[in-house]
């Protein structure tokens, strides 16, 4: 969905790469914010800047922002025209904002590489790389690297759960697989991450039917859960020390040469075809 929100820039200069991302400069008819230096008579919000501060105008009311954040001036203008819940901020800065918080969560509970990334980073930047071979890009391309930076966050409740709650220790410690549900129900109930909550549970179904937590097969599984995946197993192989895959970490070779082998069974074979050939440019 398109958060963009349309501006008309009069005779302020500032750094327009800093809100490219969520707003769109347009001429004045189509706006829906004024960003000026001196006061326009209009029913828009309109957001003058003076001394490093910012003066929102709006049906005869002066919004005070001692702040010269151009991105902090728009949001707060659209907030004044919408309820909280259907603006702005609500929706697009406050989620990135969420977003950034759980993902400091999610690095200081993994262990660092050599390189000071963490599993879930490397993941999502190895699923950036695989979503823009594939021909995945713009905001879905931003949603995709999002999920796959959010796809183990059950981890952080289950640590919890495991720590504090002595009594359901035992129900949730002979798995390791209750990360997905936790991570699910989290991402649903936040609201704001609604749309994260499939991939989060389902990244670890197989193509067979055969994986966890819900047995969903082939299509049934969620695309972006099928690509991160991959992406996900992948990193495992090459990284840590696993029962389920090796007693090593696999070169990447060795963990292409796996993934190639459990096309349509543990993988989408369309996806697991174009991974692989992707991989092997490098490898």
């Amino acid at each position: 969905m398109n958060y963009k929100i349309k501006i008309y820039v009069d005779n302020i200069d500032f750094d327009k790469s800093t809100i490219e991302d969520s707003v769109e400069i347009v001429d004045l008819q189509n706006a829906s914010v004024i960003l000026s230096d001196h006061i326009v008579n209009d029913s828009r919000p309109v957001c003058v800047m003076k001394d490093g501060a910012f003066d929102i105008h709006y049906e005869g009311r002066v919004s005070h922002i001692e702040s010269d954040d151009v991105f902090l001036a728009i949001g707060t203008a659209i907030s004044l025209v919408d309820n909280f819940e259907n603006s702005f901020i609500y929706k697009n800065r406050f989620r990135i904002l969420f977003v950034r918080m759980l993902e400091s969560f999610i690095i200081n509970g993994e262990v660092e590489d050599m390189n000071g990334m963490s599993h879930s980073e490397r993941v999502a930047k190895l699923a950036k790389k695989f979503g823009e071979y594939l021909g995945i890009n713009g905001e879905d391309l931003d949603k995709l690297v999002e999920y796959a930076m959010l796809h183990d966050v059950g981890k952080i409740g289950l640590e919890q759960i495991l720590l504090f709650s002595p009594t359901r220790i035992r129900n949730w410690l002979h798995t390791g697989r209750d990360h997905t549900v936790v991570g699910s129900i989290f991402l649903a109930t936040t609201g704001i991450l609604m749309d994260a909550a499939p991939v989060a549970r389902s990244h670890h179904e197989r193509w067979d039917g055969k994986g966890y937590p819900d047995k969903l097969k082939g299509k049934e599984i969620p695309y972006y859960a099928r690509i991160i995946g991959i992406c996900d197993f992948f990193d495992e192989a090459t990284n840590t020390v696993s029962s389920e895959i090796s007693t090593r970490p696999l070169e990447k070779y060795e963990a292409v040469e796996m993934i190639k082998e459990n096309s349509g069974i543990m993988f989408d074979p369309e996806l697991t075809e174009k991974f692989v050939r992707m991989m092997e440019m490098e490898v």
